[in-house]
């Protein structure tokens, strides 16, 4: 009688240690320690901040030395004013040399107003004085006239900044703040 033939079993795979030796299968050593500093991260990008812009400070001694080297260059009043018909911010920028010589220039953002005239700074006891002669404008649609005098007057606080109010008419806080 005849056995039947044995069902033939699949190989099983070779192990991984039967592939390998065991000597290349231990883990590798740790590299000996790096005598190089190590690298630096790059910097992260980030936008850039926007710059503040300073506000008017009255420096320790301006007053008592009656320096006005401080206001050189133009500054910014933030206006409660507005231009009439679009009722827009009216924009007033006022420049000086280290004197206290200056130009000032009301801008209306409405009706392309645009108005230029002299503008002085003092001190008067203990405040900074800021005076404007009346200023001729032309605008587009209104063409010419002129634009009030008006007077700024800054007192310092403890801490050098200057506390200022604006007046015409009427009287109102003022902020300058550097352009240039």
């Amino acid at each position: 009688e005849e056995t039947p033939p044995a069902e033939a079993q699949p190989e099983e795979p070779p192990s991984l240690a039967e592939l390998m030796p065991l000597t290349q299968m231990e883990p590798p050593k740790a590299a000996p320690p790096s005598t190089e500093a190590p690298a630096q991260k790059p910097p992260k990008r980030t936008s850039p901040k926007p710059k503040s812009t300073p506000e008017l400070v009255i420096p320790d001694g301006a007053i008592e030395n009656n320096d006005l080297s401080f206001l050189d260059g133009c500054w910014n009043n933030a206006t409660r004013l507005r231009d009439g018909g679009p009722n827009k911010p009216i924009r007033s920028t006022y420049c000086f040399d280290k004197n206290g010589r200056g130009t000032r220039t009301e801008r209306g953002l409405g009706h392309d107003l645009r108005c230029k005239g002299s503008a002085n700074a003092r001190f008067a006891g203990n405040k900074l004085r800021i005076t404007a002669t009346e200023a001729r404008c032309t605008s587009g649609s209104r063409g010419s006239f002129t634009y009030p005098k008006e007077a700024i007057i800054c007192e310092r606080t403890r801490d050098g900044k200057a506390d200022c109010y604006e007046s015409q008419n009427d009287r109102w806080k003022a902020k300058l703040q550097r352009v240039k």
